[in-house]
C-alpha cells in the first residue's frame, strides 16, 4: 500500500489532488491510503513517512520550499510540487523535488508524473554494504557513484564510503540505468547528484569531482540534460 499525503491551503486544491490519485489508482488497482493536510505545520506535525507528497510551494503565510526542507523524513518521499510559479523550480532542486505541476493542473501531466514517482519508488533498490562500523542498508537513490575496485565496488553515499560485494558490470544489471551512468569505465554517477559538468569532470553536490572519459563526452551531456529535462515535465 502507498501512503500519499497532499498538501495545500485551499482545499479545493486538495480535494481535487485527491479525487486524481483515487481515480489512476483504482483503475490499476493500486492500494493507497491518502492524507490530506491544508498547512504546513499540520503536514510536520503528521510525523508519518510518506511515499509521495504533493506539496504547495506558495502556502499562506508559509513557503512549501521551507516546510519541505523541515520535514525529518523527505529523503524517504518523492516531493511533487504545486506552483503557480515556474521560477520557483531552481529552488525545488536543492530539497531534492521529484517532479513540478503548475496550476491550473493538467491531468496528463499529473498521471505521468503520479506513475513516474511509483516507478521510482518500486526501482529504489536496496543493498547491504560495509565498511569499518560494520553493514549498513542502502538505497539505490542515495548513492551518489560508484567506483570499481579489486573484486568489489565502492560506493559513495551522503552519510559515508562502503563497499559493495558486487562489480561495476554487476551492478549495472541492478540500477536503473536512466538515473545512472557510466562517464568512465571505472564510475556510474547518480545523475540526481551532480550540480555540473565542467572541463571534463562530473561535479557532484558533495564538490567531489569525477573525470569523463573523452569518448563519452557528448552522449553524456546528452543523457544528463534530458534526465533534467525528465524530472522537469511536469511542466
Amino acid at each position: 500500500m502507498y501512503e500519499i499525503a497532499i498538501c495545500d491551503d485551499i482545499q479545493q486544491i486538495c480535494e481535487e489532488v485527491y479525487k486524481l490519485v483515487s481515480e489512476e489508482l483504482l483503475k490499476r488497482d493500486i492500494d493507497v491510503r491518502i492524507y490530506t493536510y491544508t498547512s504546513g505545520q499540520s503536514l510536520l506535525s503528521a510525523g508519518i513517512i510518506f511515499d509521495i507528497l504533493f506539496l504547495d510551494i506558495e502556502l499562506e503565510r508559509e513557503n512549501g520550499l521551507e516546510i519541505a526542507r523541515e520535514y525529518p523524513y523527505k529523503k524517504e518521499m518523492r516531493i511533487i510540487f504545486l506552483t503557480s510559479h515556474i521560477e520557483e523550480m531552481p529552488n525545488g532542486y536543492k530539497v531534492r523535488a521529484f517532479r513540478f505541476l503548475t496550476k491550473p493542473i493538467e491531468p496528463a501531466h499529473f498521471e505521468e508524473a503520479l506513475f513516474a514517482a511509483i516507478r521510482d519508488i518500486e526501482q529504489d533498490k536496496r543493498f547491504t554494504v560495509t565498511d569499518e562500523e560494520g553493514e549498513h542498508i542502502i538505497r539505490s537513490s542515495e548513492i551518489f557513484y560508484l567506483e570499481s575496485q579489486q573484486r568489489s565496488t565502492g560506493v559513495r553515499t551522503r552519510e559515508r564510503f562502503a563497499r559493495l560485494p558486487l562489480s561495476i558490470e554487476e551492478m549495472k544489471k541492478e540500477l536503473d540505468m536512466t538515473q545512472f551512468y557510466c562517464p568512465h569505465k571505472s564510475y556510474i554517477v547518480n545523475m540526481d547528484f551532480i550540480r555540473t559538468i565542467d572541463k571534463g569532470v562530473v561535479i557532484l553536490k558533495n564538490d567531489e569531482k569525477i573525470k569523463i572519459s573523452r569518448l563519452k563526452m557528448k552522449d553524456f551531456k546528452e543523457k544528463f540534460y534530458d534526465y533534467l529535462r525528465s524530472r522537469a515535465n511536469g511542466f
